[in-house]
């Protein structure tokens, strides 16, 4: 999903992102959960808990509150640590997504482009060269065909084969297809 949703960011990086990003919901989720649990401990709301180790009897009036405080704070934690982790880890689907519904929409126009420039005579890398230099008309699709020429040029591919690595890290099915 990462690279179909040409990031540009490496998985490594990403992945710190990911964790840095859910230590820190999970420290705002902390801190509004303890604010919170302050609040509704000084409301005077009855948080009778069973004192099974004898606790009240070193602190008689601090334990009920205090481990209330305490469990809704590591709560909040967890919960802010996961939402984090989640959202993370779900965003660059959501951006493989969206660049496939961007794909999608201007594939129609690069494929009349490209059929017209093949009646005319110019070679497939040409086209190809020539999509990929035309990014504001051709959107998306110009960016996938950036990746063919880079695979050609620069890494030595063969054509065929860099049109097969592009047909597996495109996000558009009907990208893919074609």
């Amino acid at each position: 999903n990462l690279v179909s949703a040409r990031s540009g960011v490496t998985i490594e990086h990403y992945l710190l992102q990911t964790y840095v990003i859910t230590l820190l919901s999970g420290i705002f989720c902390a801190f509004a959960g303890f604010i919170t649990a302050d609040i509704i401990a000084g409301l005077e709301v009855s948080t009778t808990i069973y004192d099974v180790f004898g606790v009240s009897r070193i602190f008689p009036q601090a334990v009920p509150g205090l481990l209330f405080k305490s469990a809704v704070t590591m709560a909040a934690f967890v919960l802010g640590s996961l939402l984090g982790y989640k959202v993370m880890t779900g965003f660059p689907r959501l951006l493989m997504t969206h660049r496939g519904t961007r794909i999608n929409l201007t594939l129609h126009s690069a494929v009349a482009y490209m059929y017209a420039m093949q009646r005319g005579g110019a070679e497939l890398i040409a086209i190809f060269s020539s999509l990929a230099d035309n990014a504001s008309i051709f959107g998306e699709t110009a960016v996938e065909f950036r990746q063919l020429i880079r695979d050609v040029e620069y890494f030595g591919y063969d054509l065929m084969t860099a049109l097969r690595h592009l047909g597996e890290t495109t996000p558009s099915e009907k990208f893919r297809d074609f």
